[in-house]
């Protein structure tokens, strides 16, 4: 692929989807962002197959990232977050392929891992295990994406970052300290997570979609580190001593814990790695950045 690409953006107005559309552009890639609402470059639905397949004309990459996102979010309406996540996918793949566009980064999720046995960070190589209907989701949109030519999927783990918009933790916690509050009591000081700051999942997504060559059909891309939130709260109350959260020992009630991705395959191919640090994400996230 050449040094600069056409990339078309799907969920190009969402939280993640406007992170790569501005990296992309900050890169110098001409951008097209499609998205059924928040002001994109192309107003369209991802199961309008001729909507979209017109929007990829003279693409070279789609990041693929409009999708029903969450746990929650999925359990809430799971026939509709089926059709989007699922016949969306496939549709944006059958447009890429009559669009003649080289590669399809499907953003995917750790939720396909379900929950792993050991403590030792996940390789790609580990089993599809979902234990979610999000994870289910997601592990099949990835099976049907290894029936296209040039479709990737990109394995990303709690994202965060400013205007994410879920409230689970650590962003309640960051949003709260930012308005000068304190958080409601939370369980959850011992469950691990790899937490990743939105501007470096942006760069690893693009970074699979403009790659000359590839040599796997999927990447994880997280921080390769397992932090408790507990240690996550610690680092928030060094930035911002106003703020207070009590903390129950334990897990997050129904909520999978996996530790952290092994970052080995994008790191050794790519030479990605992540800019920030825990604590220089949650500073620029507390500032609105």
């Amino acid at each position: 692929m050449t040094a600069l690409a056409a990339i078309a953006v799907t969920g190009g107005a969402g939280f993640l989807g406007a992170a790569v559309a501005r990296a992309a552009r900050d890169g110098g890639h001409r951008v097209v962002t499609i998205d059924v609402a928040g002001g994109p470059d192309v107003v369209a639905d991802v199961r309008d197959r001729e909507a979209v397949t017109a929007a990829f004309e003279g693409i070279d990459a789609v990041v693929h990232a409009a999708a029903v996102v969450g746990v929650e979010a999925v359990d809430r309406d799971l026939p509709a977050a089926a059709s989007v996540n699922v016949v969306g996918a496939v549709t944006v793949f059958e447009s890429a392929k009559d669009a003649g566009v080289r590669r399809v980064v499907d953003v995917s999720s750790e939720e396909v891992y379900g929950t792993p046995p050991g403590s030792d960070p996940l390789t790609e190589d580990a089993p599809l295990a979902p234990v979610s209907s999000y994870g289910v989701l997601k592990a099949a949109v990835e099976r049907l994406g290894r029936r296209y030519p040039g479709c990737v999927a990109v394995r990303l783990p709690w994202v965060y970052g400013a205007g994410y918009p879920r409230s689970r933790p650590p962003q309640r916690w960051i949003d709260d300290a930012a308005q000068g509050r304190p958080s409601a009591p939370s369980a959850g000081a011992d469950h691990a997570v790899d937490l990743l700051h939105v501007d470096d999942a942006a760069r690893a997504l693009l970074g699979v979609a403009v790659a000359p060559t590839l040599r796997h059909a999927v990447y994880n891309a997280g921080s390769g580190a397992a932090t408790t939130l507990g240690d996550a709260a610690a680092v928030l109350r060094r930035l911002a001593p106003a703020w207070h959260v009590e903390l129950r020992a334990g897990s997050l009630p129904g909520i999978a814990a996996r530790g952290a991705l092994s970052t080995a395959r994008i790191r050794d191919e790519l030479s990605w790695r992540p800019d920030l640090s825990l604590e220089e994400g949650l500073r620029r996230t507390l500032h609105g950045r």
